[in-house]
């Protein structure tokens, strides 16, 4: 029995040293591998083209990217495709087309609803005509009562008109007393507004005397020699990181104008500062009569993870950073 339980876990260890041999491989070939990118394209004028392509292990994944036509990404392995943009723009469309299907035969239906309301609405006026001659009838019976009770109403009308009279007076006199309240009120809202507009006066300038008061402490914080030795540090790794970013190859035929040959010249003056560290393969014509730009590009360089892990480790675990950052945070509580 134990000899059984030996072997299977013999066994399990083997099979977890064996995973973490493999993750670790992985971990391996993702940081020191390095991911290469490729971007094409041309211009002309307003209208740019770019053909994108990025690549990882040997070529076994990748990436395509088109811009504008027809706007499309693309992801393969080895020879198959687990990612097309493409394709689910197409499923979109198709879905939204069944979905215009139905709307359709739902109109239908609403029309047709229609047509039965409005027959519905048609007899039901002329019910309402017949309806409306019997009641005329009855009408002129009730006309005759009515005559009797006329002067019966005359007199309650007297009496209504001596009340109504005494009720005016009385509303004259809330009249005045409404309009006193009034002109209170707007009195008693200016001066909350007064009163809000001097608050903020005070909370600006309390804020501006608490700015102007930590000022000397910023200054000799951000002015010491630890932040400036922390400043020297932060500049070298980006620099690494950039080295590592930036594009091996670049090779280009432009053709610029920027329709005045005084700001073309000053624009070809900058280029040909620069044009040592652009190297050979960029080519560049000024055009000193035309606003013109047109030409075709190609870049190619690569990104590698283990130099980006290391650079933004070391920054993240100076020292220094961490007593800035803590001082910072402990002066603005």
């Amino acid at each position: 029995m134990l000899t059984i339980l030996l072997t299977a876990l013999t066994i399990i260890g083997w099979i977890l040293l064996g995973l973490l041999c493999i993750f670790l491989l992985i971990i391996l070939l993702v940081l020191c591998w390095p991911l290469g990118y490729r971007l094409q394209g041309s211009v002309n004028g307003t209208t740019v083209r770019l053909n994108i392509k990025v690549h990882w292990l040997a070529n076994i994944f990748r990436f395509y990217f088109t811009y504008p036509e027809p706007g499309r990404l693309i992801g393969k392995f080895l020879f198959f495709t687990f990612f097309d943009s493409g394709v689910q723009k197409e499923e979109k469309q198709k879905k939204t087309k069944a979905k215009k299907k139905k709307t359709g035969k739902t109109i239908e239906t609403q029309q047709a609803d229609k047509k039965a309301e409005d027959k519905k609405a048609e007899d039901t006026k002329a019910e309402d005509t017949k309806s409306e001659d019997t009641k005329s009838e009855d009408t002129k019976a009730e006309d005759t009562k009515s005559e009797d009770t006329d002067s019966i109403i005359r007199d309650d009308n007297n009496k209504l008109s001596e009340n109504n009279n005494m009720q005016c007076e009385n509303d004259n006199k809330e009249e005045a007393s409404d309009r006193d309240s009034f002109w209170k009120r707007i009195y008693n809202y200016i001066l909350e507004k007064f009163s809000k507009i001097k608050y903020t006066i005070h909370k600006i300038y309390d804020r501006i005397k608490k700015i102007l008061d930590n000022y000397q402490y910023y200054h000799d914080l951000l002015t010491d020699s630890e932040t400036k030795l922390l400043y020297q540090h932060t500049i070298t790794r980006a620099l690494k990181v950039f080295k590592n970013i930036r594009p091996r190859r670049i090779a280009a035929d432009l053709e610029f104008g920027t329709g005045s040959p005084d700001t073309t010249g000053y624009a070809y003056g900058i280029y040909g500062m620069i044009s040592s560290l652009l190297g050979k393969n960029v080519i560049v014509t000024a055009n000193f009569e035309e606003a013109v730009l047109a030409g075709t590009f190609n870049i190619t360089g690569h990104i590698t993870g283990f130099v980006l892990l290391v650079n933004g480790l070391s920054l993240f675990f100076d020292r220094r950073l961490r007593l800035l950052i803590k001082k910072l945070v402990r002066e603005e509580a």
